[in-house]
């Protein structure tokens, strides 16, 4: 059974949006309370913009493991940077030194977010048989840009915070 209870309001303060928040003075980690198992392929779309998006397995994947899928042609993420679907950057957030980083090779971790911009609307596809434990990433003292691991939407209600042993549901780590 999982205990549940408050952190002191002095260690937390409130969430930008659902996957960056501020954690003041602990680390923790994020827990789903339910595990889903997701099919084989992944699915991410991609706006003509700069998207902020997270790996939808609990897998490192490589840039080679990516299809871009545009149109209804895929491209691997090589191609799809030469053809000017997207540009070869992505960009994540360092936990340690908080500052942006520009993601080298690049690989993708899971429970991290990712800016990478597209100039068309298209997907990305991920393919993988790996199957989620409900957890998500390891948080630090400070902003996090988390990204969640499964290929289904979780209401922050689902969320929870472990501190030193203690669950914490998402509204009490984050009020």
């Amino acid at each position: 059974m999982k205990k549940q209870g408050q952190l002191p309001k002095a260690l937390v303060c409130t969430y930008v949006i659902a996957v960056v928040c501020c954690l003041i003075g602990m680390m923790a980690t994020t827990s789903i309370v339910e595990a889903q198992y997701p099919p084989n392929n992944y699915f991410v779309a991609l706006q003509a913009q700069w998207n902020l998006i997270s790996v939808p397995v609990n897998v490192s994947i490589n840039s080679n493991q990516l299809i871009i899928r545009n149109n209804s042609v895929d491209y691997n993420f090589t191609e799809a940077v030469n053809q000017g679907i997207i540009i070869g950057s992505l960009f994540g957030w360092n936990q340690e030194t908080q500052m942006y980083f520009l993601v080298d090779g690049p690989v993708l971790e899971p429970g991290q977010g990712y800016w990478i911009w597209s100039w068309y609307p298209c997907s990305f596809i991920i393919q993988s048989d790996v199957r989620g434990d409900g957890f998500i990433t390891g948080l630090m003292t400070g902003w996090n840009l988390i990204g969640q691991t499964y290929n289904a939407s979780v209401s922050l209600v689902d969320l929870s915070v472990v501190y030193n042993g203690t669950v914490y549901p998402w509204g009490n780590a984050t009020s």
